[in-house]
C-alpha cells in the first residue's frame, strides 16, 4: 500500500517564504530523498537502480523558458523508519514523534524548517539543471555560476 506523502506546517511565523508558495509563484523544485523512502510512495513501481539509494526529481513550475536562475525550493524526504527517527530528530527544526510515521506516511520537508540553511541550493539546482540541458561533463561551481547569471 502507497503511503501519503506530509509535508508538515512550517514552524515560523510568518512561514518561510517558500514554505508552501503562492501557487503564481514561478519556482523550480527539487524534491529528494531516500530511494527506501520514496519506495513506500511508490510501491508498485520496480525499481532497477541497485546501486542507487537517493533519488530525486526536479520540475518547474511557471519558470518561464528563458531563465536559467529560477527561485529554488529544495523539499527533502526524510527517512524515518530505518533509524526510528534519530536522523529526523538531528537534523530537522522540530521534534518528530516516529510514531506518527512508521507504516502511516512519509515525511517531506522543506528547506526552512531543517537545521541546514540551503545557501547554495538555488546555485546548485540551477547549476545541475544547465548540466543536464546543454549535457556538459562538469557542474560548474559556485563561483562561475554567479559570473554566467549576473551578465
Amino acid at each position: 500500500m502507497a503511503l501519503p506523502l506530509y509535508i508538515p506546517h512550517c514552524i515560523h511565523t510568518p512561514a518561510g517564504r517558500y514554505h508552501l508558495p503562492p501557487s503564481d509563484q514561478p519556482l523550480r523544485i527539487q524534491i529528494e530523498g531516500p530511494l527506501i523512502a520514496i519506495q513506500r510512495l511508490l510501491p508498485h513501481i520496480h525499481w532497477r537502480l541497485e546501486l542507487i539509494d537517493y533519488y530525486g526529481v526536479t520540475f518547474d513550475h511557471l519558470v518561464p523558458a528563458d531563465d536559467i536562475n529560477p527561485e529554488v525550493l529544495q523539499i527533502n524526504i526524510i527517512e524515518i523508519e530505518d533509524d526510528n527517527g534519530v536522523y529526523a530528530n538531528t537534523w530537522l527544526s522540530f521534534a518528530v514523534d516516529p510514531t506518527e510515521f512508521i507504516g502511516k506516511k512519509v515525511l517531506a520537508v522543506p528547506r526552512c524548517c531543517q537545521k541546514r540553511k540551503g545557501t547554495q541550493d538555488r546555485w546548485r539546482v540551477n547549476a545541475l539543471v544547465d548540466q543536464r540541458i546543454h549535457r556538459l561533463e562538469h557542474l560548474k561551481d559556485a563561483k562561475e555560476w554567479k559570473t554566467l547569471t549576473e551578465q
